[in-house]
């Protein structure tokens, strides 16, 4: 009978200990949202999940690229049409002709080449802000199971053969 009523305390008197404290709300937060909001305006998401410095990396970087992007297309035109242009339309394959078309050939690998890394840093971005939300989620129940086990930890147990002993020890 005693061993019943020292379980039966053990099992209702934990409780009543959440009525004496308001259990704390979680701020998680969507990785689908993050990322959304990534592939939108890169960096937001980011910033969202708390890591400013990486979002203005993230947008810094996609901004230099797509810059870098305009300018060797811009170059590759002005290559093309003023230069290359003017000069085939006479000799398509005279040394001069050629080596305006090597040069005007030149700026638009680059200018794709920009392109395709600026693709490839929105990609990273997204996929950052994802992942960076899961693991923001998984630090904030982490901190929430720290808060719990300190409570289970002031609740002291001695289990022995013959008796169950429960000590509460109140912190303030």
């Amino acid at each position: 009978m005693l061993r019943f009523l020292s379980v039966v305390l053990l099992l209702v008197f934990p409780m009543f200990l959440p009525m004496a404290q308001a259990e704390p709300e979680l701020n998680l937060v969507s990785p689908y949202s993050v990322a959304f909001r990534s592939a939108v305006v890169p960096g937001w998401g980011q910033m969202r999940i708390g890591h400013p410095v990486q979002g203005v990396i993230a947008a810094a970087m996609l901004g230099g690229t797509l810059v870098g992007a305009l300018i060797t297309r811009s170059q590759y035109l002005d290559i093309y049409n003023d230069e290359y242009a003017s000069v085939a339309r006479v000799d398509p394959d005279s040394p001069e002709a050629i080596s305006a078309f090597e040069r005007a050939n030149q700026r638009f690998k680059m200018s794709q080449f920009f392109v395709f890394a600026a693709v490839g840093v929105w990609a990273y971005g997204v996929v950052d802000s994802y992942v960076g939300a899961h693991v923001y989620n998984a630090e904030v129940k982490a901190g929430q199971l720290d808060e719990q086990s300190k409570l289970i930890d002031s609740l002291s147990l001695q289990l022995s053969d013959n008796a169950l002993n429960a000590f509460v020890a109140f912190r303030f």
